[in-house]
Protein backbone atom coordinates (compact mmCIF):
# COMPACT_ATOMS: atom_id res chain seq x y z
CA UNK A 1 0.00 0.00 0.00
CA UNK A 2 0.93 3.69 -0.65
CA UNK A 3 -0.71 5.82 1.92
CA UNK A 4 2.26 7.69 2.45
CA UNK A 5 2.91 8.34 -1.38
CA UNK A 6 -0.72 9.67 -1.70
CA UNK A 7 0.19 11.77 1.21
CA UNK A 8 3.04 13.11 0.15
CA UNK A 9 1.33 14.29 -3.38
CA UNK A 10 -1.48 16.19 -1.30
CA UNK A 11 1.14 17.69 0.44
CA UNK A 12 2.64 18.97 -2.54
CA UNK A 13 0.02 19.87 -3.97
CA UNK A 14 -1.25 21.88 -0.84
CA UNK A 15 2.28 23.84 -0.90
CA UNK A 16 2.05 24.72 -4.57
CA UNK A 17 -0.91 25.77 -4.24
CA UNK A 18 -0.11 27.89 -0.74
CA UNK A 19 3.33 28.62 -3.18
CA UNK A 20 0.99 30.32 -6.21
CA UNK A 21 -1.53 32.25 -3.60
CA UNK A 22 1.58 33.70 -1.88
CA UNK A 23 2.91 34.61 -5.63
CA UNK A 24 0.04 36.39 -6.52
CA UNK A 25 -0.23 38.24 -3.03
CA UNK A 26 3.23 39.59 -3.58
CA UNK A 27 1.93 40.60 -7.31
CA UNK A 28 -0.62 42.80 -5.16
CA UNK A 29 1.76 44.07 -3.24
CA UNK A 30 4.30 45.30 -5.25
CA UNK A 31 1.13 47.06 -7.21
CA UNK A 32 -0.49 48.51 -4.00
CA UNK A 33 3.17 50.13 -3.35
CA UNK A 34 3.43 51.25 -6.79
CA UNK A 35 -0.17 52.76 -6.95
CA UNK A 36 0.82 54.35 -3.71
CA UNK A 37 4.04 56.23 -4.74
CA UNK A 38 1.66 57.42 -7.96
CA UNK A 39 -0.18 58.67 -5.78
CA UNK A 40 2.32 60.26 -3.60
CA UNK A 41 3.89 61.45 -6.18
CA UNK A 42 0.40 62.99 -8.01
CA UNK A 43 -0.52 65.13 -4.29
CA UNK A 44 3.25 66.57 -4.48
CA UNK A 45 3.21 67.84 -7.79
CA UNK A 46 -0.66 69.02 -7.37
CA UNK A 47 0.82 70.73 -3.92
CA UNK A 48 3.57 72.68 -5.98
CA UNK A 49 0.78 73.65 -8.73
CA UNK A 50 -1.28 74.87 -5.99
CA UNK A 51 1.33 77.00 -4.40
CA UNK A 52 2.24 78.46 -7.75
CA UNK A 53 -0.96 79.75 -8.12
CA UNK A 54 -1.59 80.98 -5.07
CA UNK A 55 1.69 82.81 -5.07
CA UNK A 56 0.47 84.83 -8.38
CA UNK A 57 -1.17 87.90 -8.05
CA UNK A 58 -4.73 88.64 -7.86
CA UNK A 59 -5.98 90.97 -10.58
CA UNK A 60 -9.28 92.97 -9.54
CA UNK A 61 -12.11 93.20 -11.97
CA UNK A 62 -15.39 95.38 -11.95
CA UNK A 63 -18.33 93.10 -12.83
CA UNK A 64 -21.73 94.56 -13.04
CA UNK A 65 -24.27 92.17 -11.89
CA UNK A 66 -27.54 93.62 -13.40
CA UNK A 67 -28.66 95.96 -15.53
CA UNK A 68 -29.65 99.69 -14.34
CA UNK A 69 -33.40 99.39 -14.52
CA UNK A 70 -35.47 102.52 -15.99
CA UNK A 71 -37.66 104.29 -13.45
CA UNK A 72 -41.71 103.11 -13.39
CA UNK A 73 -43.52 104.15 -16.26
CA UNK A 74 -47.41 105.31 -15.86
CA UNK A 75 -49.48 103.20 -17.86
CA UNK A 76 -51.94 105.83 -20.07
CA UNK A 77 -54.73 103.23 -20.21
CA UNK A 78 -54.92 102.34 -16.61
CA UNK A 79 -53.24 105.21 -15.11
CA UNK A 80 -51.51 103.36 -12.53
CA UNK A 81 -47.64 102.70 -12.70
CA UNK A 82 -45.88 100.44 -14.87
CA UNK A 83 -42.85 98.36 -13.99
CA UNK A 84 -40.44 96.27 -15.67
CA UNK A 85 -42.71 92.44 -14.07
CA UNK A 86 -45.94 93.83 -15.40
CA UNK A 87 -44.29 93.92 -19.16
CA UNK A 88 -43.97 90.52 -18.61
CA UNK A 89 -47.63 89.54 -18.04
CA UNK A 90 -50.48 89.21 -20.63
CA UNK A 91 -53.24 91.77 -20.30
CA UNK A 92 -56.82 90.07 -20.10
CA UNK A 93 -60.42 90.77 -19.70
CA UNK A 94 -62.41 88.83 -16.94
CA UNK A 95 -66.08 87.22 -18.19
CA UNK A 96 -66.34 86.73 -21.76
CA UNK A 97 -66.78 89.96 -23.94
CA UNK A 98 -69.92 90.24 -25.61
CA UNK A 99 -70.61 93.25 -28.23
Amino acid sequence: MCFGNKQAKRQAKAMEAQAKQQAVNDQYEVQASSQARENAINMEQAAKAAADLLAQPVDKAEVSLAEDTPAAEIDPNTGRRRTTRSSFQVARTAGINLP
